[in-house]
């Protein structure tokens, strides 16, 4: 007696869980004062998740402020004080721009 020979196929099929989207960005701290030459303060970037889930994405953000007479910013997040004024700093990420305002004083 002959059996019939079964055969059958299994495929893996791997399971992505869908990425999770940027749906806020803020820098830390959004304001302060810069007093004096020597005057810095390093910058925070979170990016807020669609999934609740916030995230330091500092590294990740493209940097720029509004009048680099009066502040410097470099590519870490460090805010160098360059005269005395107010000056607004831009985080942006993925066309999602942060904003944080300083006030640079008695820099002279």
């Amino acid at each position: 007696m002959t059996r019939p020979l079964v055969c059958c196929l299994v495929m893996a099929v791997p399971l992505v869980a869908a990425e999770a989207r940027f749906v806020s960005l803020k820098v830390e701290p959004p304001a302060g004062k810069l007093e004096g030459v020597t005057a810095h303060q390093r910058l925070l970037v979170l990016g807020g998740l669609d999934d609740g889930r916030t995230r330091d994405v500092t590294g990740d953000v493209r940097w720029s402020v509004s009048n680099p007479k009066v502040a410097q910013v470099d590519a870490d997040g460090m805010l160098k004080a360059a005269g005395d004024g107010v000056v607004e700093v831009t985080a942006t990420l993925a066309g999602r721009p942060a904003r944080a305002l300083f006030e640079v004083r008695n820099f002279e």
